[in-house]
């Protein structure tokens, strides 16, 4: 908790990417599949202007 602005960023960055692992599950089940990938869009540029990068574990 040394550095809370970074802990808030990780943890952010760490919500999105669990939202994107869980994006072709959704996309099977969905009965809207164009409104979910427009979601992924609208993350993805959020994540851009919040300049959080992916994380790739």
């Amino acid at each position: 908790a040394a550095l809370p602005e970074r802990w808030g960023r990780c943890l952010l960055g760490t919500c999105y990417s669990l939202w994107f692992l869980h994006l072709p599950g959704m996309l099977l089940v969905s009965s809207q599949p164009a409104a979910i990938l427009h979601q992924a869009y609208e993350l993805l540029v959020k994540m851009q202007k919040l300049r959080l990068d992916p994380m790739e574990e």
